[in-house]
């Protein structure tokens, strides 16, 4: 569901969308999902607006069997820390009809998530890029086309060092940034840009939308984040135009299915990054931490329908209920700790 505000004056109008995630598919099997009965719309910052900055906010919650916000955390955002406070000031404002069980019983919903996009525009359309945007994105093509990647770089540099972006301008600038990571081999932060450059494309018809979802499946299958591309997957499903997509990468789709049922071990490496935190989608429900280096201080698992926060102690592992349903991993600790997480089958 979508909903918008417009704040008009004689020449600018700002809008603040928000868009927020469907449960999962397990969770709607199971339970009546929460709805949202109040929603407290976001102040566009008035500083924002004056630089003429756009932006978006990322954010993962949790709905109360009273149907508050809790756990609210700012997950991504394109890194305006006036946006992400605004967005956090109104969800925690938020009221929902609780989620209910089989028996009719409130109960917790812990895998919800929002983007809010922050948008100015004149005489009610959003802005394009600029002249000096697109001055900037030829440099950068040109430069990936005779490989200088240095050259590339400096300039993607050079352009984000203002944030000042319309929505259009954030779109083709991370997915700029995904293709320079890409070049490099750095697939983690390929795959990280990518991802920003999807949360922006509102159309799927965009012929840009079903390229980008493919360069992230492939790039999630390439460092094991295996429930990450399943999901991914099931998104290229609903795209238009997806039938030869699809053909291709059916059979990669079935391998994982087959591994996540196997009795292999699955191990994939992590980095807290600069939230102090790294996130990752589980696809088992038995795991536990290796190799680390650097410091974890603790893990929560947000599933379906129950969170719960870990201390960490060396040589531990976790088993999650299948009851709790699909569950997310975060494990916080020391910026730049650097640990692999393994999921174990389930005889062992």
């Amino acid at each position: 569901m979508k909903f918008k505000l417009l704040l008009l004056s004689s020449l600018l109008s700002t809008a603040v969308y928000a868009e927020q995630s469907v449960p999962s598919s397990k969770l709607l099997e199971s339970i009546v999902p929460a709805k949202a009965i109040k929603r407290v719309e976001p102040k566009y910052p008035d500083s924002a607006i004056r630089r003429g900055h756009e932006g978006w906010v990322k954010l993962s919650y949790v709905i109360e069997p009273d149907g508050s916000v809790s756990n609210a955390f700012v997950v991504d955002s394109s890194g305006l820390r006036s946006f992400e406070r605004s967005t956090l000031k109104a969800i925690k404002k938020w009221k929902f009809s609780p989620a209910l069980d089989k028996n009719g019983n409130a109960i917790q919903q812990c895998v919800n998530s929002i983007q809010m996009d922050y948008s100015i525009g004149r005489d009610g359309k959003p802005p394009g890029a600029t002249r000096k945007f697109r001055s900037k994105y030829k440099d950068i093509l040109e430069a990936f086309d005779t490989k200088d990647f240095a050259k590339a770089g400096q300039y993607l540099d050079e352009l984000g060092e203002s944030k000042k972006f319309t929505l259009f301008e954030d779109k083709l600038y991370w997915k700029l940034k995904g293709y320079y990571h890409q070049y490099l081999g750095d697939d983690r932060n390929a795959l990280t840009n990518f991802k920003r450059s999807a949360y922006r494309i509102s159309d799927v018809a965009d012929e840009s939308y079903l390229t980008i979802l493919d360069t992230v499946f492939v790039l999630e299958l390439k460092q094991n984040l295996l429930a990450d591309a399943l999901e991914t997957y099931a998104t290229i499903e609903k795209a238009p135009n997806n039938q030869k997509t699809l053909e291709r990468l059916k059979p990669y789709q079935q391998k994982i299915t087959a591994l996540i049922e196997s009795e292999e071990v699955i191990s994939v490496a992590a980095t807290i990054g600069e939230r102090g935190f790294a996130q990752y989608k589980l696809a088992r429900s038995q795991f536990e931490l290796s190799h680390i280096n650097g410091k974890v201080d603790k893990v929560k698992v947000y599933c379906d329908n129950k969170q719960n926060t870990f201390s960490y102690a060396t040589d531990s592992s976790w088993t999650i209920p299948e009851s709790w349903g699909s569950c997310s991993l975060y494990v916080y600790g020391r910026k730049d700790t650097a640990f692999n997480i393994v999921e174990l089958p389930k005889n062992i």
